[in-house]
């Protein structure tokens, strides 16, 4: 879970447990493509398009060069469709604010119909999200 924002982390990392989802949580796309690189491959990547240092959509980029999962980008931003398929497949775009129903509808349709079992995410993703 990349956002810049604790609150939105804290938010979105509770859904996440509560779907019986392990989060990782990180504020910087730096931290995001670190976290991808160690402790990947992830199941799930939930994050902003504008986290500071590298942006969300770059971060998901240079995931990509690791192999793919889903990914929810959550944005206030404007994103075009563009941008949205040049991120791959499997990417749902949620735009801010959002409804903790949305989200959870998000984390839903991303995971093909719910977790089968406890998985590790880090919004970025942890084996996992």
């Amino acid at each position: 879970m990349a956002d810049d924002d604790p609150d939105l982390r804290d938010v979105v990392s509770c859904i996440l447990d509560r779907l019986g989802i392990d989060a990782v949580g990180v504020a910087l796309g730096g931290e995001l493509l670190a976290r991808l690189a160690e402790d990947g491959p992830f199941d799930l990547i939930v994050t902003d398009v504008a986290v500071p240092w590298l942006t969300g959509i770059k971060a998901i980029h240079a995931a990509r060069f690791a192999g793919s999962c889903p990914v929810i980008v959550m944005t206030v931003l404007r994103v075009t469709r563009e941008q949205v398929v040049a991120l791959g497949r499997a990417v749902y775009v949620l735009r801010k604010p959002f409804s903790l129903a949305q989200l959870e509808a998000a984390l839903v349709v991303s995971l093909g119909g719910g977790p089968p079992e406890r998985r590790s995410t880090s919004g970025a993703a942890a084996g996992r999200w």
